[in-house]
């Protein structure tokens, strides 16, 4: 299963962003506890985030840092979306980041 949702973020990285975001938050809908689901959405609202117009960056960036957040809530040893976190409260303008404090206590409940 981990293999096609790979292959389907890959497959869908090549499409619009917009296309890309609505797939994955269907699969979020359909499965809202799979941390896999959450972190492929958070990784497209970050893609989007990079290339969108200067009023829809920042949505984007707080959806993303939301679907890392709980990806990591749902899995707190999946490595790579705790990463993504950190990258982005550490890099995020402080508007967007402001509510990364207290990051270390994501995925501890």
């Amino acid at each position: 299963m981990r293999w096609l949702a790979t292959a389907l973020f890959i497959f869908l990285s090549c499409c619009a962003h917009d296309q890309t975001i609505a797939r994955y938050q269907s699969a979020v809908a359909a499965n809202p506890n799979s941390f896999e689901a959450h972190y492929n959405l958070g990784l497209a609202y970050a893609r989007g985030a990079q290339t969108a117009s200067i009023f829809s960056r920042l949505s984007l960036a707080n959806n993303a840092k939301d679907e890392f957040a709980r990806a990591v809530e749902l899995n707190p040893h999946h490595a790579d979306a705790r990463m993504r976190l950190i990258e982005f409260c550490r890099d995020a303008p402080l508007i967007v980041s402001a509510p990364c404090k207290g990051l270390s206590h994501h995925g501890s409940r």
